[in-house]
């Protein structure tokens, strides 16, 4: 590859002197490496910071995190999103902890076999904390390996990350692996940015094939983003002696293990006197729906990554009774939680906006 000892001597110098002062990138502790990664997933680096600093305070070490209930991981982690992370942050350091005596495998094909860990993030880990000789292939990567090399295809397809990785592997210098990969991805993230690069900064603006050619702006080429769907939901606020019924999600599928107000999804046509119906199944004798007052329901709007959510919240009064109740097939478990001990629950961000609500309305004449 032409130019490539400049390429890397020119990255390597810009990295050295203009990184970010990251909290992750003052050590070189395998554990606090994998815990970055994993939070940089789905999450800008803004957004993570706050959160890497707290998750290390309350689990300092692989075996904190280890020997910690997962309703403790996911309070941590709670309103950052992708909850699955959490889950599977926690089953790995499990596995480590009882098969690998509390060590973090410095291979990328052994890193790859923990819940979690997908190829860039094996190979992230490898680099940084190990100085393994293996490439990383992000979204900045691929940006500026697409814009330094002109490639005119779309980065999605398979042959064009294969072409892309060979790109990563072949400019990777022996021995620098940590440097540079963090390094590739510090110039996409700073730099070469989606919008509005900052070509007259980069540190190879003059080796760059799409500045050379006046096409920055159009690589790389861009898919056209689907429109996501809208799901209404019922939700019920049951109050009783100053409590408020919840429920816990499964451990298992979509916003695992938190808690929430009982709701249903609306299907097809159906009315949401219908969906209060379904929930009073659900909850059993502490909800009587035709008790439910008309006029103090309101809506709030949560949007996910792939699917906006429309709720539809009832506020009512409720009786006390048992912990358990049953929905989609499997028992369920309810209970009344004081609002001043919600802090110690990992709650939905649905629900958080819904409980903001709730108390404005107290405030309202």
């Amino acid at each position: 590859m032409r130019n490539k000892a400049l390429f890397q001597k020119n990255l390597l110098a810009w990295y050295r002197r203009s990184h970010r002062p990251l909290p992750w990138r003052r050590t070189r502790d395998p554990y606090a490496i994998w815990i970055s990664e994993i939070l940089l997933q789905q999450t800008r680096v803004n957004a993570a910071i706050g959160y890497y600093e707290r998750f290390m305070q309350r689990f300092p070490s692989l075996k904190n995190l280890a020997d910690a209930p997962i309703e403790a991981v996911l309070q941590v982690w709670e309103g950052l999103g992708y909850y699955g992370r959490a889950r599977n942050l926690h089953r790995a350091a499990r596995i480590l902890s009882e098969e690998y005596g509390e060590r973090i495998p410095c291979e990328p094909e052994e890193l790859e076999r923990l819940p979690g860990i997908g190829p860039y993030t094996a190979a992230a880990i490898a680099s940084i904390a190990f100085d393994r000789n293996v490439a990383v292939l992000d979204g900045n990567v691929t940006r500026v390996l697409c814009r330094a090399f002109g490639i005119r295809e779309p980065p999605k397809k398979p042959s064009t990350q294969r072409q892309l990785m060979k790109i990563a592997d072949t400019l990777l210098p022996n021995g620098h692996a940590a440097d540079f990969n963090q390094a590739m991805m510090e110039l996409g993230a700073m730099v070469c940015k989606p919008t509005g690069p900052d070509c007259s900064k980069c540190p190879i603006e003059e080796l760059c094939v799409a500045h050379r050619k006046g096409i920055v702006d159009q690589l790389p080429l861009r898919s056209a983003k689907p429109k996501i769907p809208v799901r209404i939901r019922v939700i019920t606020a049951i109050e009783h002696r100053g409590r408020l019924l919840l429920r816990k999600r499964p451990l298992e599928g979509f916003l695992g293990g938190l808690w929430e107000f009982p709701g249903v999804y609306l299907k097809g046509d159906e009315k949401e006197e219908q969906g209060l119906l379904r929930i009073q199944e659900r909850v059993g004798p502490r909800l009587d729906v035709q008790r439910i007052p008309m006029g103090k329901d309101f809506s709030v709007k949560h949007v996910y990554s792939h699917f906006e959510e429309r709720n539809r919240v009832y506020v009512c009064e409720g009786e006390g009774g048992a912990n358990k109740g049953r929905g989609d097939g499997a028992e369920q478990t309810y209970r009344w939680i004081h609002p001043t001990r919600l802090d110690a629950y990992p709650i939905t961000g649905a629900t958080r906006k819904i409980l903001r609500k709730l108390e404005q309305r107290k405030t309202e004449p």
